[in-house]
């Protein structure tokens, strides 16, 4: 449903790289390196301008933990030029969905841009504030046919977004409740952990049914999960080195 986005945009530089994927690598702190991943080169300075996990003899609850990771990504945003205010979003074209659930979504040509909250189903991913900035990667690597490209930053009455594109997919139906199964069992090698959830010691995939709207069926034939939710039961770092690893 969404992909990269190539308009003007004032007080922005951002959109000559946008496109662009470095490769490159992280430390996984204790997953081991994190090598050749197509998107991280977009985020490159956030992952490596995020404070350090270890707070020493200092408790940091999840909710502080929020704030100083929100503020630090925002501070980055505007420091590399990929910031957007929220006035700002008028130059993602028209708006085709008001905010449910996770994003406000917008469309131009060909393209889906979407203005993400991070935390909107936090409790569903058991996402920690020190993922926010991979979930896209780690959308990318289990389903590489739907790929979203980071954008940059926005800011929402205080609370940090994340904006990223993806192209349109050209769907042809949507796919049963059998073959949605079949992929996810056969092509990803996850198992039913309940009545609306596969996945495996790293993580899981829920709200894929076929009366959502998240998978479609292409014109290809081939299955595009476009925005599923990914629960971690890593942290980001280990689930995206064990994506890498397994798809070598």
């Amino acid at each position: 449903m969404q992909t990269s986005n190539n308009q003007e945009n004032d007080g922005t530089q951002r959109h000559t790289a946008v496109g662009r994927n470095d490769g490159g690598g992280i430390s996984a702190d204790g997953a081991g390196a994190i090598q050749e991943i197509g998107d991280f080169g977009d985020i490159r300075s956030f992952a490596e301008g995020l404070p350090v996990e270890h707070w020493g003899d200092r408790e940091i609850s999840e909710r502080q933990l929020r704030e100083i990771i929100s503020e630090k990504l925002i501070e980055i945003a505007k420091k590399t030029g990929c910031f957007y205010s929220k006035e700002q979003y008028k130059f993602f074209s028209d708006q085709v969905s008001r905010r449910s659930g996770e994003s406000v979504v917008y469309k131009k040509g060909g393209e889906y841009i979407k203005v993400k909250d991070p935390y909107a189903k936090q409790p569903i991913k058991h996402t920690k504030s020190t993922d926010i900035i991979y979930e896209h990667i780690i959308h990318n690597l289990i389903f590489p046919n739907t790929k979203y490209t980071f954008i940059g930053i926005g800011e929402d009455l205080g609370d940090i977004r994340i904006i990223l594109s993806q192209k349109a997919v050209r769907a042809f139906k949507r796919p049963s409740n059998q073959q949605i199964i079949n992929y996810l069992e056969n092509n990803l090698g996850l198992k039913q952990e309940d009545k609306y959830t596969w996945g495996n010691e790293y993580y899981a995939i829920t709200d894929v049914g076929a009366d959502s709207d998240n998978i479609l069926l292409g014109e290809d034939d081939e299955m595009y999960f476009i925005d599923p939710l990914i629960k971690l039961k890593k942290n980001a770092k280990e689930v995206i080195q064990f994506l890498i690893d397994k798809n070598k």
